[in-house]
């Protein structure tokens, strides 16, 4: 049969490096042969792939704990249109604390990113180069496409060896990064793809592809049915193909935007607000993610570290690969801080709980001397990720300067001008523990995670962690007039939580 190698032109090259090249083109080759997927690589039709598994939030320090598996149900449906250059994909993911995360992404042909959230009803657009390589990054996960950008990329390939029952091949993406591409000897599939990378929380990380349960798909080829991604070693998730079609009307009703929702949401950019004496916020710092900055007489205090999450879902992740995780979204705020209040450094930074959206971002705090303030069951977690290798970070880590003190059941922060008090909520449906702060001066609470609001008021999709929020609230001796939190608008009138029914229950959505 005709190769889909052939699509692409020889390379000459000289000595060892030669060699190596030969033999990586070589086992790719072979790769496409055995899947018979030349035909589909030269005339590639549409898709549209749907998937079923558990999610582990455990593996990326999301779950109750970090140190223990999280898994929970977990749906994508993956498609794409080669004839209009469309894409996208849906996914359907139960958390921890019971929110479901039901999404749809479709990326245009003409570079924008469509982002419909299908729980609440909203929609983001976006635009630009970085669009356009999270639509190829998406499409690398299906293996013929990736094994055929290999070949686009033929002078990087690299034969690199035997490990077991595998052979080896560097090879490199458009974006030049460096995958590592494991063929079985006997069966000549590709049976993963690994990548380095630093992670937010773990430092220096392997993130591993893997694919297996091959079998023949009319019109396409051999196909991997059982796919996995592992963050060193611990699985991510873990899903089945249920079904692939080639349909023309299937493909294109799924990337089809006009029954979604259009309400666009407007841009929200980085911005620093005053919320009253002492207290400030820097809303946005990636929409619907806030920092609360306390300021006292000479010095400052703030609520998190955080960091953007990867985006596990493309090869290689995006916002992490080498970059803190733009957990750089942390260097932004210190920049901001600095800017707005330049004659007071940072002395403590407070970590509600170990999860990477809330400390994967301390290294950006290490150029100078900081207490970290973190619960006591979670100052080991913060120790063993600061001694971690963090080599692929592009900031120097000075972690000596990064001073961890433990949080028991209360601690008070004050001088003449500011009062912290930082209380211990304890196991939650969020985490295992987590702290909270209150500002008597303001009648501000600070909740961090453990509330997310819509509108103003708290978010009906999280009904276990809204009734345990709202008895929390009601055990303690003080009535905020506040309550303020890191993500979605940032701010939670005490009355809507008051009024939200003790027996509520989350409403599933219907099945995607």
């Amino acid at each position: 049969m005709l190769c889909a190698a052939a699509l692409w032109p020889q390379k000459a090259f000289g000595g060892a490096t030669e060699s190596s090249y030969r033999q990586a083109r070589t086992l790719i080759d072979q790769s496409i042969d055995q899947m018979e997927v030349g035909e589909w690589l030269l005339r590639p039709t549409p898709l549209l792939i749907e998937v079923e598994g558990q999610l582990d939030a455990g593996a990326e320090h999301q779950g109750v704990r970090s140190d223990a598996p999280d898994p929970w149900p977990y749906r994508e449906t993956w498609a794409w249109d080669p004839q209009t250059g469309i894409a996208g994909r849906e996914y359907r993911q139960i958390h921890t604390d019971g929110r479901i995360e039901w999404k749809r992404e479709i990326f245009s042909a003409q570079g924008e990113l469509w982002e419909f959230d299908l729980s609440s009803g909203s929609t983001h657009r976006s635009a630009g180069p970085g669009v356009v390589e999270r639509r190829v990054r998406l499409h690398r996960r299906f293996p013929p496409v990736l094994l055929a950008e290999a070949l686009g990329h033929a002078s990087a390939l690299r034969f690199t060896g035997r490990f077991g029952p595998f052979d080896t091949v560097q090879m490199q993406t458009s974006e030049q990064q460096s995958l590592s591409l494991f063929f079985g000897r006997e069966s000549h599939h590709l049976s993963s793809v690994e990548y380095l990378t630093d992670l937010p929380t773990f430092g220096d990380s392997t993130v591993s592809w893997k694919f297996g349960d091959y079998r023949p798909v009319p019109g396409i080829g051999e196909i991997p049915h059982h796919i996995s991604v592992h963050l060193n070693d611990a699985p991510f998730t873990d899903v089945s193909i249920t079904r692939i079609t080639r349909d023309h009307d299937q493909v294109r009703s799924f990337l089809d935007m006009e029954s979604l929702p259009h309400d666009v949401a407007a841009p929200r950019e980085p911005r620093f607000e005053s919320l009253g004496e002492g207290v400030h916020r820097i809303a946005d710092l990636v929409p619907g993610k806030h920092l609360l900055v306390v300021e006292f007489d000479q010095y400052l205090m703030l609520m998190d570290a955080p960091a953007a999450r990867p985006l596990l879902h493309e090869l290689p992740a995006s916002m992490v690969s080498h970059t803190m995780g733009k957990s750089a979204i942390s260097i932004t705020a210190l920049r901001m801080l600095q800017e707005a209040i330049p004659d007071k450094p940072v002395k403590y930074v407070l970590i509600s709980h170990f999860h990477s959206d809330s400390a994967g971002g301390l290294l950006a705090f290490s150029r100078v001397e900081v207490d970290i303030l973190a619960s006591r069951e979670q100052i080991s977690d913060i120790a063993d990720f600061l001694g971690r290798s963090h080599t692929l970070c592009e900031l120097e880590a000075h972690t000596e300067n990064l001073h961890l003190k433990p949080v028991h059941q209360k601690l008070v922060i004050e001088d003449a001008q500011q009062r912290v008090e930082i209380l211990q909520v304890g196991k939650n449906p969020h985490s295992e523990s987590m702290l909270v702060a209150w500002l008597p001066h303001s009648g501000i609470l600070w909740a961090s995670d453990l509330q997310r609001d819509v509108a103003g008021k708290p978010d009906p999709n999280q009904g276990r962690l809204n009734r345990f929020f709202k008895q929390w609230l009601g055990r303690q001796a003080f009535q905020p007039k506040n309550i303020l939190t890191t993500q979605g608008d940032g701010l939670i009138s005490p009355d809507a939580l008051f009024r939200v029914d003790s027996e509520q229950t989350l409403n599933l959505p219907r099945n995607p």
